[in-house]
């Protein structure tokens, strides 16, 4: 699997803060912030240490950039979505969601 040994692009950089830059898109944070020591991905939302912290900073282009940096960064690891939140696997657990629900954020 290559993509475990190749380094994180660097991410796109950051404007310095502004009231004029558009933030309509949120963050793809799950709550499940663990870096993984080899690919350097956070295992809850695949973003890098450099992307998490620019991201308050980010315009919803340069958000939009990562986004899709993360889809490519799961379909190369063989994942189509995001690791399951314990909140959402609790509610699964419990059977009060279903399994087959999907979306973004966790109801």
């Amino acid at each position: 699997m290559s993509w475990l040994m190749t380094t994180p692009p660097p991410a796109p950089s950051a404007p310095a803060p502004s009231a004029d830059v558009p933030r309509t898109i949120a963050s793809p944070c799950v709550g499940v912030c663990q870096i993984d020591r080899e690919t350097r991905f956070c295992l809850g939302c695949w973003r890098t240490i450099e992307e998490i912290a620019h991201w308050a900073r980010y315009g919803d282009p340069q958000r939009l950039e990562v986004l899709e940096r993360l889809r490519e960064r799961q379909g190369a690891a063989g994942q189509d979505r995001r690791r399951v939140t314990r909140r959402r696997q609790a509610r699964l657990d419990a059977g009060t969601l279903d399994a087959g629900t999907t979306g973004s954020r966790d109801p």
